[in-house]
């Protein structure tokens, strides 16, 4: 993005010695320009937590980083994510390949080939690597996930609410940094090291088990995802609207910024209204763009979850959210017997 021969104010160089750059998978969280609030805020914070989440897990080797910005990038206006250095988890980790980096990240896209470079491969990182996938495999329960939960309900209770003066809502915003490098270099570490783990099961599955389509059967039926559960809380709305006919007639005479307000005012949305609060004070915080400091989050905008319960009431209830996990968790219990079977003939 050019704004009078310039480039976008918080536009930044990209890495020379890791050229590849990608939208994929970056795009979703920062689909749109990136606003200067945001990277002015969090931009070093991203790349600094990323860094500090690799060096723990182990892939980072001397002298691989040859500036302050090269894990993630803005040029354009746009937030680019280095495919390059990414790929770099391929080949250091023993039994990955590049291949499977790209393919987990990019999906099926016709990514530039890999061309290796001096530096590229490194054994003390490789030995690192090796270790930490066996920890990993071994682990039975992830401590970060309970810690962020606490971290995260921490933080949110410190807000001084909406009606705080101004010097505390500033303050507030600016203590993020330090939240944000906290919550996202856990949320790096375990993200990487579920894909690391299920790279490691995939390979078993194609070598050792000889049937590749068994790792899905595997990771199936896991319960308990965070990202879930907003669309539990609004499938129950939904039933709850379906179930009174009062609440069918206002939905079904459209929804729009002022449906939550009549809401408020109905007599017979006592129990809608009382979830829908606690939805708002959960997960107000989310919504399109979420990423993005400068996008509306739901609970400024709470007509567009509405917009959601409103398809929901009118689905079968048969296709509620998780509505398969009992299947799924057996389906994955079969496969686990199955596979140990294969490995070490246990049953």
């Amino acid at each position: 993005m050019k704004i009078e021969g310039k480039e976008w104010v918080v536009d930044h160089p990209l890495s020379q010695r890791w050229p590849l750059y990608t939208r994929g998978n970056v795009g979703e969280v920062f689909p749109d320009v990136v606003s200067p609030l945001t990277w002015s805020l969090i931009g070093q914070t991203f790349e600094d937590a990323w860094r500090a989440a690799w060096r723990r897990f182990g892939l980072v080797a001397s002298g691989d980083f040859d500036g302050d910005r090269v894990l993630l990038g803005v040029t354009g206006g746009y937030c680019y994510l280095n495919m390059s250095y990414i790929r770099l988890l391929g080949v250091r980790t023993p039994g990955s390949t590049v291949k499977q980096v790209d393919k987990s990240l990019l999906g099926e896209a016709n990514a530039p080939k890999y061309m290796e470079k001096p530096g590229d491969r490194n054994f003390l990182s490789s030995l690192r690597l090796l270790g930490r996938n066996e920890r990993i495999i071994r682990t039975r329960r992830v401590r970060e996930i309970a810690e962020m939960r606490k971290y995260s309900a921490d933080w949110v209770a410190r807000y001084p609410g909406d009606d705080a003066h101004d010097a505390a809502l500033i303050a507030y915003v600016e203590g993020y940094r330090e939240a944000h490098a906290y919550l996202f270099e856990r949320h790096v570490f375990v993200t990487f090291s579920a894909t690391n783990a299920a790279g490691a099961v995939a390979l078993l599955c194609a070598l050792k088990v000889k049937d590749p389509g068994l790792t899905l059967d595997l990771l199936s039926g896991v319960e308990g995802v965070e990202s879930a559960e907003p669309a539990r809380l609004l499938w129950k709305l939904g039933r709850i609207a379906a179930a009174s006919p009062a609440l069918m007639r206002l939905f079904a005479a459209g929804v729009d910024e002022a449906t939550w307000p009549k809401l408020q005012t109905l007599p017979d949305a006592e129990a809608f209204n009382s979830l829908f609060r606690e939805f708002l004070q959960r997960y107000g915080y989310r919504g399109p763009n979420e990423w993005e400091f400068a996008a509306p989050s739901w609970r400024m905008k709470p007509h567009v979850p509405l917009r959601a319960i409103d398809r929901m009431r009118l689905s079968p209830v048969d296709e509620a959210p998780g509505a398969d996990y009992p299947s799924q968790l057996l389906n994955a219990q079969q496969a686990t017997r199955y596979a140990r079977r294969k490995l070490w003939g246990a049953r």
